[in-house]
């Protein structure tokens, strides 16, 4: 049998979404026809009962497929083009006159027939397919998720019996039960994904971990290639030495780094890998795989397969070569936990609220067992040598249950790898390195810190290379990291060139991640503004910006903004460079290099006058997310922490730091790898074999990073869409009173 192609198969993608429709209308008609039909079962004629009762259950069925249609085919149409989420479609139910029922006494439904425009039989009465539609009503239930809508429909035929000679009235009610829900979330299906990317695609090479860690000629030209994606845009440094083994997404424009739109691909240094119309790797007889530049795909008539899409997602019927997110949904989401009824002031205000921890976690059940173990809850705090070193020497649990309260540290050796079994959750922070071994997922309401290796305990095959991804055993190794706060990987207080101390203030060193974080707060910043300044304004003149922001989010919109540590600085990079509308970007120097407010705008959590960070009552109008542990580790004690791992790694620091996880934020990833002149523990040089997905990515590796995409972690999370929906019938049963 012929492989399908990956084209047809985006094809049916795209034919999908009519397909509900198309069913439903086919259903219509064919009830419409079935009075002229003979009816034939194996060969054997129906009786004239049988058939009545057959035409009954089918207009039922009908009439309960036209109400659905008229219903949620209609909001599809009206929100065509656009994000929905599950308000927009509660509030267009509201609309209808379809309420809320859940927390009435006796939940009644709604009639909906005039909604569906029936016809009528010559008594006026409401008739569809050959029977009278006697009720038709919906009832809805909002759930913590989802909306429930139960379909009630009752048709009735009266049709004459010779055989009695009488008249027979046959009666059906059906229910059926339909689920609206997020969609789940596509972006995990790529290797790198961010909403601006820049400083990573320096000295990146990213590739299939499949292809990577399997080398037998008689698999080759069956690994798929992988995407990279940045949802807003992309920024290039000159001649950037890098690689992607697939295709490159871009939802706006692709930048320079004097924020210049990238007009001819072929002199870039940023290519791509060769795949074929499956869209699977191109390898010749040795494994290699063949270099091609970057060619932009025609932005008005775009094909499927091509390894470079720009302005992708913006027109969403020419998203033709699969769906590219728009956001990165919390892994917390922000309702208050119990969604309608639920105090406002817990919604959407980006803190993690315990009812909201608490709903998203209900249903884990795993475990964590093996290596050392500790818990650091309550009003504790590591801020001593003798307490860092016992969380080494003396861990204080053997396991871990499927809900924590308080940080966690995780250290997996060779001899005693940290054991994985399922789903766990954590209110608090993770710091874990080490060995681990099984398959499992981790959700962490804040940080998370991998100071050091995080690999697999994978066995070795005949020719002694690895089994990626399996023990020697043959059991799966596999892990998912989610983190509500951030994820802080190698040693982010290493200082800029070396040199000075992070202090998270004016007073320290302006590092890499002091660089980063600025931008991405500058990012937030902008969603806060209805006018920007143009070239030539002066920023200290607000009053006499000109330029109408394509990205302002609205007067309600709560920005979130990284501090370094509880406490600190806020910089944010928006003087002495210009906004353009036209690109819906900055321009001017990349990275502001130093403390300097000639560049910098500085916001302070702990002044509740701060205009940026509050309202003129006091009350926060921003959500801060700091870096470092804060309250239950010392910033001295998790530096010391970050130095000693550095440490342990000097007899192998040619080696690549290497993590074995798929790692997601809806915040963000910050790290440095810091080159041998500077760190003994390391070379600059990083391996990740399974993805980075956030928000925001600020991850130097200055000699090289790996990433190898490996999907199967992606099955360990459930990251539903906060800006699309779907319709899943649960149920159709006969109905009974």
């Amino acid at each position: 049998m012929p492989q399908t192609s990956l084209h047809d198969r985006l094809a049916r993608e795209r034919e999908g979404s009519a397909l509900f429709s198309s069913v439903i209308l086919i259903t219509v008609i064919s009830t419409l026809t079935f009075s002229f039909l003979s009816m034939t079962v194996n060969g054997t004629k129906r009786t004239e009962l049988e058939v009545d009762e057959y035409a009954v259950n089918v207009g039922a069925e009908s009439v309960t497929a036209l109400a659905v249609n008229r219903i949620w085919g209609r909001f599809q149409n009206q929100r065509a083009g656009q994000a929905t989420n599950r308000d927009d479609f509660r509030a267009y139910l509201d609309g209808l006159g379809i309420t809320d029922q859940s927390a009435s006494a006796t939940p009644t439904g709604v009639d909906v027939s005039g909604l569906c425009n029936l016809p009528t039989d010559g008594a006026g009465r409401d008739e569809l397919a050959g029977v009278n539609v006697e009720n038709l009503e919906v009832l809805r239930t909002d759930e913590d998720e989802a909306i429930r809508l139960i379909f009630t429909a009752t048709v009735s035929n009266r049709t004459f019996d010779e055989t009695s000679n009488d008249w027979r009235n046959l009666r059906q009610t059906i229910q059926e039960t339909y689920l609206i829900e997020p969609e789940e979330w596509q972006g995990l299906d790529y290797a790198l994904l961010a909403n601006n990317i820049n400083c990573i695609m320096c000295h990146a090479e990213i590739d299939s971990a499949d292809r990577k860690f399997n080398q037998e000629p008689g698999n080759f030209g069956t690994y798929d290639r992988v995407k990279v994606g940045s949802i807003e845009s992309l920024q290039l440094r000159t001649n950037p030495d890098s690689w992607i083994a697939g295709t490159l997404y871009v939802g706006g424009t692709a930048f320079d780094q004097g924020g210049n739109p990238i007009s001819n691909w072929s002199e870039q240094a940023l290519k791509s890998r060769e795949f074929d119309g499956d869209g699977l790797l191109v390898q010749d007889h040795w494994g290699d795989l063949t270099k091609e530049d970057l060619h932009p795909a025609d932005q008005r008539d775009p094909d499927p397969l091509e390894n470079l899409y720009l302005a992708y997602g913006q027109d969403p019927d020419k998203m033709v070569d699969g769906l590219f997110p728009t956001d990165f949904p919390p892994v917390f989401p922000d309702n208050g936990g119990v969604s309608p009824n639920v105090p406002s002031s817990d919604r959407g205000n980006r803190i993690i609220d315990d009812s909201e921890f608490n709903a998203t976690v209900a249903g884990v059940a795993g475990s964590i067992s093996g290596g050392k173990i500790s818990v650091v809850s309550g009003a504790d705090t590591i801020d001593s040598i003798s307490e860092l070193d016992g969380l080494s020497t003396a861990p204080n649990q053997t396991s871990l249950a499927p809900i924590t309260n308080g940080s966690v540290v995780l250290i997996g050796t060779d001899a005693n790898p940290i054991q994985l079994n399922g789903e766990v959750a954590i209110r608090g922070d993770l710091i874990l390195f080490g060995k681990v071994q099984g398959e499992g997922s981790l959700l962490v309401s804040g940080n998370v810190y991998i100071p050091e290796d995080l690999s697999y305990v994978d066995g070795t095959d005949a020719n002694g290379e690895r089994t990626f991804g399996r023990d020697s055993g043959g059991s799966t190794n596999a892990l998912a990291i989610a983190s509500g706060g951030n994820i802080l990987v190698g040693n982010i207080f290493h200082p800029r060139f070396g040199r000075g101390q992070v202090t998270g203030s004016e007073d320290g060193s302006f590092s890499f991640i002091m660089d980063e974080l600025a931008i991405f707060n500058r990012a937030e910043w902008t969603k806060t503004q209805p006018v920007l300044p143009g070239r030539g304004e002066d920023f200290n003149q607000p009053g006499s910006w000109t330029v109408s922001n394509p990205l302002y989010e609205g007067p309600n919109y709560v920005p979130r903004y990284y501090s370094f540590n509880d406490g600190g600085t806020i910089p944010i990079y928006n003087k002495g460079i210009y906004f353009d509308a036209s690109s819906s970007t900055w321009v001017g120097k990349e990275h502001p290099g130093n403390w300097d407010q000639r560049r910098l705008t500085y916001a302070d959590a702990d002044n509740a006058g701060d205009p940026i960070l509050y309202n003129a009552d006091g009350s926060p109008k921003a959500a801060v997310y700091p870096l470092t542990a804060g309250s239950w580790m010392s910033d001295a004690m998790l530096k010391l922490l970050m130095n000693q791992r550095a440490s342990a790694r000097s007899s192998r620091r040619s080696e690549a730091m290497q993590v074995d996880a798929l790692l997601y934020s809806n915040n963000s990833i910050f790290g440095i790898i810091p080159n041998s002149l500077r760190n003994r523990g390391f070379d600059g040089k990083m391996t990740v074999n399974g993805g980075i997905v956030a928000a925001d990515i600020g991850l130097l590796a200055p000699t090289k990073i790996n990433i190898n995409y490996d999907d199967r972690p992606k099955d360990l999370l459930n990251i539903a869409s906060e800006t699309q929906i779907r319709m899943r019938k649960l149920l159709r049963a006969p109905f009974v009173p």
